[in-house]
């Protein structure tokens, strides 16, 4: 019993820099950057794939009880709730102590904590009930309810029939021989793990799970502040381009998370905003690797109040109980329901593209195939880049968010809906303010039953005016050089002008934006007679953009900075141009 993830995908900031330098009286040097930011398959790479036979994806899971799953929580202060994963498990019986002995024999030493045993007790409590594999919205909510923050968690079980009375020592001298075989099987790069001895009626099993985690996070409380924050501080292992976060706000809403900007990857702090009405909400933490698009998610932490003591996983707030036939009535009826849910929540409707769903429809069972059976990752993160690409959309894309789930036992569209809603990426790619367009790819599953679909939500570039992208980067440079313990920044006088002209020259494709810096560069330098410096920045997102510590680290920041869009040649997204420039006061070193 293994679990499974869609590689929920968020859009990415693929950011390149150039830096330039004048003296009072020198030349300024940029190297240019004439290629697009961010690099999807062609359209003939999806047509190859979906040139193959058609696959017959298979989802053996069970379903959700109509009553809902139920975890009881520690009381407030109790260690395991308090810390979330980083509680040290403590053996309590003939069980736990053969299973720590047989670590220490095999020479294993995953972190064991509180938080996955109580999942290895959850998991066993469904496996004693049911036949099939655990829903993997319920998988997900045991994780977070127990205080773990994997994204996957996998099992190792050992199990059977007994006699109801048979005591628990006499089933130990009976089974208890086999713990060392779990501990056996268990993959070299678990990371983390927990165990649980769980019997009902006449059936127990011994269930050892363990996850691989890609961060390792500082213990952390998972009741927010009383002010409402929850701060993840740790770091990732190899190199990040960059870290965000987002937290679910009541029914249908969601924000991003604050990045310490002052914190480099692969390290990071994130701080997240519980909504007071709250008492419990996800947070996702996703990182990019330097140059690609695709956002992995790392981290998910289910916050709670204090006071909170148990927690329900009932989903189907919005499902119908209508079942469809086809695809296209899926697509129409999912439409239907997002657009329902958009108007409660204050947004604008989107438009179902009818272009690029019609790829997205034919290419579906391919990524849900790489998904549960070969587990191809190539193919999966292709898929997802060809549709984020949007080759059929016209328009001036802005970015994208990608997103994809199966639901088991189900062929209706709104419970599709509120699986995929239930998470922070999921809400950001179908819920988030800015979102016109929307690519969907229903596929259907008849033996046994299921439904779902990858879905892209499009944002669009519409005029030229970036004032808005200008204030956030401005703000977000002086909530940096704060936390740096460096003065706010001050605008350089009478350069907008000039800035504004050489990026309109961008916007209409009249020149390359290291040069447009080097003639700003030029004007500043002639009438400053000072020593200047300039950045451009190329990227498809400010959402997790920070300027380079050579503009935040400067003593005294006296800057100007402009930003645009352009679409080079073969690129399938516009992307942004960030110009700033700035006099050279010398740097700060990092502590």
């Amino acid at each position: 019993m293994t679990d499974r993830t869609f590689l929920a995908m968020a859009s990415s900031i693929a950011a390149v820099v150039a830096v330039a330098a004048v003296a009072a009286c020198g030349t300024p040097r940029a190297r240019s950057v004439a290629t697009p930011v961010a690099v999807f398959p062609s359209p003939e790479a999806l047509t190859a794939i979906t040139a193959q036979p058609v696959p017959s994806p298979r989802l053996d899971e069970g379903a959700v009880p109509e009553q809902g799953w139920t975890i009881e929580l520690p009381a407030p202060g109790e260690a395991a709730s308090a810390s979330a994963a980083s509680t040290p498990w403590q053996p309590r019986d003939a069980w736990d102590r053969a299973l720590t002995q047989a670590m220490a024999s095999a020479g294993r030493s995953p972190r064991m904590s509180e938080a996955m045993a109580c999942i290895a007790r959850e998991l066993g409590r469904w496996t004693l009930g049911h036949d099939d594999a655990t829903p993997a919205g319920l998988r997900r909510f045991i994780i977070g309810a127990c205080g773990a923050v994997a994204t996957e968690v996998a099992v190792k079980a050992l199990g059977g029939e007994l006699p109801e009375e048979a005591s628990d020592d006499e089933v130990f001298q009976h089974w208890g021989g086999q713990v060392p075989d779990l501990v056996a099987s268990l993959p070299a790069g678990a990371t983390e793990a927990g165990f649980a001895f769980v019997r009902s009626g006449g059936h127990a099993v011994a269930l050892l799970a363990y996850a691989e985690a890609a961060a390792e996070l500082e213990p952390f409380s998972i009741h927010p502040s009383a002010s409402g924050e929850l701060t993840l501080t740790g770091s990732l292992g190899g190199p990040v381009d960059y870290v965000s976060g987002a937290v679910n706000r009541g029914r249908y809403g969601v924000a991003p998370c604050d990045v310490d900007p002052t914190i480099a990857p692969p390290r990071f702090r994130v701080t997240c905003q519980v909504a007071a009405d709250d008492d419990s909400a996800w947070i996702e933490l996703v990182y990019s690797p330097p140059r690609r698009v695709l956002a992995t998610s790392f981290a998910r932490v289910l916050a709670r109040r204090p006071t909170t003591t148990q927690l329900t996983y009932q989903p189907a707030s919005h499902a119908t109980g209508q079942a469809v036939t086809s695809t296209g009535q899926f697509a129409d009826l999912a439409m239907a329901t997002l657009n329902e849910v958009r108007a409660r929540a204050g947004l604008t409707p989107v438009l179902l593209n009818v272009a690029e769903s019609a790829t997205a429809t034919r290419i579906a069972p391919y990524y849900f195939d790489a998904a549960l059976a070969n587990r191809s990752t190539e193919r999966l993160d292709t898929i997802a880049l060809g549709l984020l690409a949007g080759w059929d959309v016209d328009g001036m894309i802005r970015d994208g968010r990608f997103i994809s789930t199966l639901v088991p036992r189900t062929q209706d569209p709104a419970r599709w809906l509120d699986d995929t809603l239930e998470l922070p990426s999921g809400r950001s790619a179908l819920l988030a303010d800015g979102i016109e367009q929307v690519a969907l790819g229903p596929v259907l599953l008849e033996e046994p039953m299921a439904a779902g679909a990858v879905v892209v939500g499009y944002r669009f570039h519409h005029g030229t005016d970036h004032q808005a992208d200008i204030d956030r980067l401005l703000a977000r440079t002086t909530v940096a050089r704060r936390q740096l313990s460096l003065p706010d920044p001050t605008r350089l006088t009478g350069l907008d002008v000039v800035v504004r002209r050489e990026l309109e020259q961008v916007q209409l494709g009249h020149a390359a934006p290291a040069a447009a810096l080097q003639r700003v560069l030029d004007v500043a330098s002639a009438r400053s007679g000072v020593g200047m410096r300039g950045v451009v920045i190329e990227a498809t997102s400010l959402d997790a953009l920070q300027l380079p510590d050579t503009v935040l680290r400067q003593r005294n920041l006296r800057l100007e900075l402009g930003v645009t869009h352009h679409k080079p040649p073969g690129a399938a997204w516009a992307q942004l141009v960030i110009l700033v420039v700035f006099e050279d006061t010398g740097s700060v070193t990092s502590s």
